[in-house]
C-alpha cells in the first residue's frame, strides 16, 4: 500500500501518478529495508505504469517499515510504500491516507474504502511472498511429505486468522506450478530492477 500523511496534498492515486510523471524527484519516497526490496520494486512498477522516469525517483531506504512510517508522520518524507499490516493502525486513526494498494482486490477493515491501483486505471498488481525450499536432492517421498504437511498447515483456522490479521492473501502453490511462478517472477523482477539501475541486462 502507498500511504501519505493525512494532510498531504495528494488526495488520491491519480494525484500521485500525475506528480511522479511530471516531476519524479519532487516526491520523497520511503520504504524498508533496502534498495531493490519488494517495497522499492512496487514504487518502480507504479512509476513505470504511469510513464514516469523510473531512475529519477527520489527514494530513501529505512532499516524497517516502522522507521519509514515515523519519518512520514514527522513530515520528513512524502510517501511510504509498505505491507498493509504496517499502516493499518495509522489509517484507522486518521493519521495517514492510503492512495492505493497494489492488490488484485480491495482489502478489508480500514482499507475497505481504499481502491486498488487497477480501479484507478493504473495497471499495478504486486506483493511480497514467502516460500519454503529444501535442498535439490530431496527424494519424491520427502517432497510429498512436506507438500502434504504444508497443505495441512494452510488449511488451519489459525493460518487463516493470521492472514486476515496481517491483511495477507493465501495464494498457496506447490511443485511445478510454483516453479513456473518463480520463473515468471524472476523475469519480471529482473526487468524492473534493471530499469531502476540495480541490475544488469
Amino acid at each position: 500500500m502507498f500511504a501519505v500523511r493525512a494532510d498531504s496534498p495528494f488526495k488520491d492515486g491519480r494525484d500521485l501518478a500525475d506528480r511522479l510523471k511530471r516531476d519524479p524527484k519532487s516526491v520523497a519516497i520511503g520504504f524498508a529495508t533496502a534498495l531493490g526490496s519488494h517495497n522499492h520494486i512496487a514504487v518502480g512498477l507504479l512509476a513505470k505504469a504511469v510513464g514516469a522516469n523510473v531512475r529519477a525517483l527520489k527514494v530513501i531506504a529505512f532499516k524497517g517499515s516502522a522507521e519509514a512510517m515515523t519519518a512520514l508522520l514527522g513530515g520528513h518524507i512524502d510517501l511510504v510504500t509498505t505491507a498493509a499490516g504496517n499502516a493499518a493502525e495509522q489509517l484507522a486513526a486518521g493519521k495517514v491516507r492510503v492512495l492505493g494498494i497494489a492488490a488484485k482486490t480491495r482489502l478489508p477493515g480500514p482499507y475497505a474504502a481504499v481502491p486498488t491501483w487497477k480501479e484507478q486505471g493504473i495497471d499495478v498488481v504486486f506483493g511480497g511472498w514467502r516460500s519454503i525450499m529444501g535442498p535439490k536432492d530431496l527424494t519424491p517421498a520427502q517432497v510429498a511429505y512436506w507438500e502434504g504437511t504444508l497443505a495441512q498447515v494452510v488449511a488451519t483456522p489459525e493460518w487463516k486468522t493470521d492472514l486476515e490479521r496481517n491483511y495477507l492473501t493465501g495464494d498457496f502453490t506447490l511443485g511445478a506450478q510454483f516453479k513456473r511462478d518463480l520463473a515468471a517472477e524472476y523475469d519480471a523482477m529482473k526487468t524492473i530492477l534493471t530499469e531502476l539501475g540495480l541490475a544488469k541486462k
